[in-house]
């Protein structure tokens, strides 16, 4: 996956994550509270650790700078 694709994930499951918890606790519903809480835990962590790993990345992905100046 692009590193784009994985922070537009993240995102979706932390805009995900706030009705979610919100339902969850209206309706005394645990599991479903503890579902929207995972779920903005895990797009919370993803962003600090994308820092850490190296993602594949195709040459098309990379910006094209030209020659560097001699």
């Amino acid at each position: 996956m692009r590193r784009f694709s994985v922070l537009n994930l993240a995102f979706l499951m932390m805009l995900a994550a706030m009705p979610t918890i919100s339902i969850g606790a209206l309706n005394d519903n645990a599991t479903l509270w503890a579902v929207g809480l995972v779920l903005l835990l895990a797009g919370f962590l993803i962003p600090i650790v994308l820092r850490f790993v190296h993602l594949v990345t195709t040459p098309k992905d990379e910006p094209d700078v030209g020659e560097e100046p001699g």
